[in-house]
C-alpha cells in the first residue's frame, strides 16, 4: 500500500477492480449507522453511492461505499431509528474484502463496471 500507486483486485478469476492508489483513498468510504434496535431494518442506500459491501452487527450497519455523498449521508440519517453515523476513508483490506466476497458474475452491467472502476 505505501509503495503502490494503482491497484488490480482479482475475484474468481476476472478482473474485479482496477484503481489508481489515490482514487481509492479518496472514492471508497467506511460508513457505520448505530441504531437504536438490532432487530432494525435499514432501506438500501440511494443510488448514488455504490454499495460493495453491507453488513450488521449488533446495533451497527456497516458499509463499504463508492462515492458516499453528503446528500446520502443525510438521508440516511434521515431513516427511522438511525441514531448516529460515523463515516471514514475505507482501508484497501477493507475495499479487498467487500470485492473478493462479492464477485463479479460473469457479465456485469455497465453500472457494476463503473462502480468497480473498471469502465473507462
Amino acid at each position: 500500500e505505501r509503495v503502490a500507486d494503482h491497484v488490480a483486485i482479482i475475484a474468481s478469476g476476472k478482473l474485479a477492480m482496477k484503481a489508481p492508489m489515490d482514487s481509492l483513498r479518496s472514492d471508497y468510504q467506511h460508513v457505520v449507522a448505530n441504531v437504536d434496535d438490532p432487530t432494525r431494518a435499514i432501506s438500501p442506500l440511494p443510488c448514488s453511492a455504490g454499495v460493495l459491501d453491507e453488513q450488521s452487527d449488533g446495533r451497527q450497519r456497516i458499509w463499504i461505499v463508492r462515492g458516499f455523498k453528503k446528500e446520502d449521508q443525510s438521508w440516511l440519517a434521515s431513516q427511522p431509528g438511525v441514531e448516529s453515523i460515523q463515516t471514514r476513508g475505507a482501508t484497501l483490506e477493507e475495499i479487498f474484502v467487500a470485492v473478493t466476497s462479492n464477485p463479479p458474475s460473469n457479465d456485469p452491467s455497465p453500472a457494476e463496471l463503473k462502480i468497480m472502476g473498471v469502465a473507462s
